[in-house]
């Protein structure tokens, strides 16, 4: 491991002025080791005073996806941006996490060209930013990534159900041909509001996760309390009159979910099943919510 630190720290010696720290992490035990391949004291996360691992742990994203995950941290008053990189040593994944302090160079300014003084609210206007969806609000594609795989996690430790949905808006390729991708943004923006204000802020979420398809996750909710939600959700959306005020359309929804319940499975699997059963809401007729159990055989499932 000490070989790795020097062989990286020498690739990266032209671009000193682009890293601060380099450090080596094994997410899944929660530990570290510093540039000198020494092993770190504590856990991974206790270099940013945290007492439990980090939400958006960009590390263990980087040993599940195998790619490179970037965010931005907060430690004492210095802001840093955190690139993490997976690496195989013994067959084992290993994370090489580079650090640049972004305080150095005054690589954030504020509209004077001068430092913020708080420096935690630009971090977390940044992180914001990197995953919120420009059009909607709603979380992105990154943050879906990000996310699922934790909370995956922590349902799993805590015995909890889950459910991911996808939700796609039925013939919407027609509202931006007949009436133009205004009206086809005026949709989208209120048909995400519609999303929104139907689920539980702080134990739920929705995001856009491209185009006019969506996902929405629900934590902690039985199977027929989940087909219920959505179900209402979906009657909702063709009760509703979009863009009222420019030109009244009505449209519906069709609805994919996978539901999981204290199983071991990951997200690329949950997002899968998801997306097919969508499919085939879409296929037989659209405007329906059909549901899979992952803890079920295949074949069980129900359409409403």
């Amino acid at each position: 491991m000490k070989d790795l630190l020097l062989y990286v720290k020498e690739r990266l010696s032209i671009f000193k002025d682009l890293y601060t720290e380099i450090r080596i992490v094994s997410p899944h035990i929660n530990k570290a080791v510093d540039a000198l391949g020494n092993p770190l004291a504590g856990n991974c996360f206790d270099l940013w005073a945290k007492d439990k691992k980090c939400k958006d742990c960009v590390a263990l994203k980087a040993a599940q996806m195998n790619t490179s995950f970037v965010k931005i941290e907060l430690r004492a008053s210095k802001t840093y941006l955190v690139q993490a990189i997976p690496t195989q040593i013994n067959n084992e994944t290993v994370i090489v996490e580079i650090l640049k302090d972004l305080t150095i160079n005054s690589q954030i300014l504020d509209d004077k060209n001068s430092l913020p003084s708080n420096y935690s609210e630009v971090s977390n206007k940044i992180s914001e930013t990197l995953i919120r969806d420009e059009l909607t609000g709603l979380y992105n594609r990154r943050f879906v990534n990000k996310c699922l795989p934790l909370d995956l996690n922590v349902i799993n430790d805590n015995a909890q159900p889950l459910a991911v949905i996808f939700a796609d808006i039925d013939h919407f390729k027609q509202v931006n041909d007949i009436h133009g991708h205004n009206i086809g943004d005026c949709v989208l923006r209120e048909f995400s509001k519609l999303l929104e204000e139907n689920i539980r802020g702080k134990t739920d979420w929705v995001a856009r996760y491209g185009g006019e398809e969506f996902i929405i996750l629900l934590k902690g909710i039985s199977k027929d309390n989940i087909l219920t939600k959505i179900d209402g959700i979906r009657k909702l959306v063709s009760q509703k009159v979009f863009c009222q005020d420019i030109v009244p359309l009505r449209i519906t929804c069709s609805f994919g979910v996978s539901f999981v319940n204290n199983n071991a499975i990951d997200s690329d699997k949950v997002i899968q099943v998801a997306d097919k059963c969508l499919y085939e809401a879409k296929r037989t007729g659209r405007n329906k919510v059909v549901f899979r159990d992952l803890s079920l055989p295949k074949s069980a499932g129900k359409n409403t």
